[in-house]
């Protein structure tokens, strides 16, 4: 148990568990992002993060496979530090959708999306009154095409590639941001921070090939390499993320019930670039935990 998140969340902090009960705030391993120790250390320092989102998270269907709980409250928080145990970001996740429903910054501020689930957005308010704080609409909805959107109206790029430095600095730019009211690049430090920290800490826990990306992202130092998360490959899954979702809650009974190399009654295309998948083999190959109770 990391002393100074229990102490921060006090009053709201329930351990680890299957499921993260309404009016709680459940921490989660802290992610220490190492400059000093990437390498394999950075990437599977990343790793046992994402284990442990999708442990707390999840409940098994089978083999490595795990689906979402059924969401009636309560908030994942995700506590950021550089390799001094300095605190440089909280992102708090939605324990159902696994999309990162808002962000506290370092005066105790709690800012939610505007298209964050309403259940969430009280959680959130609750949450930051217990630590003396406030909760405020972040003045963006919680979606790529926003993010994207805000990041080419004021004249960039989507960033693609990352190394271990990219995420720290996303974190601490949403830890110390000015509130928008005062800022006019609120947006815009908002969106290319989240492009960052959901392709690591959303999409990651969803899909291997997201995880496995960041992962070689965590890998590198500051020294002018980057890992590319962003491509063609992954996009396509992440657009797929509701139907894929579908199909399997679907046939989660059968896929609970059958050999790993059982031929579903129908299949799943995700596209030209992930092909199709029909046994719970395949689908391990890409997703270890999909959203539940989607049914169209």
């Amino acid at each position: 148990m990391v002393a100074s998140l229990a102490i921060l969340l006090e009053g709201t902090v329930q351990p680890s568990s299957a499921d993260v009960r309404p009016g709680t705030v459940s921490w989660i391993t802290t992610h220490i992002i190492t400059l000093q120790s990437t390498g394999q250390d950075g990437r599977q320092i990343y790793y046992d993060t994402i284990d442990e989102i999708r442990r707390v998270a999840g409940h098994p269907v089978a083999g490595s496979l795990r689906e979402t709980q059924t969401y009636n409250g309560g908030l994942i928080a995700l506590d950021i530090r550089n390799v001094t145990n300095q605190r440089v970001g909280v992102l708090l996740i939605n324990p159902h959708s696994l999309y990162i429903a808002g962000f506290m910054a370092r005066d105790n501020v709690v800012y939610y999306f505007l298209d964050a689930n309403p259940v969430a957005i009280s959680e959130m308010q609750n949450f930051a009154s217990s630590i003396g704080g406030r909760a405020v609409e972040a003045a963006i909805t919680g979606s790529y095409a926003d993010w994207n959107r805000e990041i080419e109206l004021t004249g960039g790029s989507p960033q693609e590639a990352y190394d271990a430095s990219d995420f720290l600095h996303e974190a601490g730019r949403l830890y110390d941001i000015i509130p928008y009211e005062e800022n006019p690049r609120f947006r815009r430090i908002v969106a290319d921070a989240m492009n960052a920290l959901s392709a690591a800490y959303s999409e990651g826990v969803r899909y291997t090939s997201w995880r496995d990306r960041a992962g070689n992202a965590m890998a590198l130092p500051f020294d002018g390499n980057e890992a590319r998360i962003y491509t063609p490959q992954t996009r396509e899954l992440q657009t797929s993320t509701v139907s894929f979702s579908h199909y399997l809650y679907e046939w989660r009974e059968i896929l609970r019930n059958s050999n790993p190399d059982y031929v579903l009654p129908r299949p799943f295309r995700f596209g030209p670039q992930n092909g199709t998948v029909e046994t719970r083999r395949e689908i391990e190959r890409y997703a270890r935990l999909y959203v539940s109770g989607i049914t169209k």
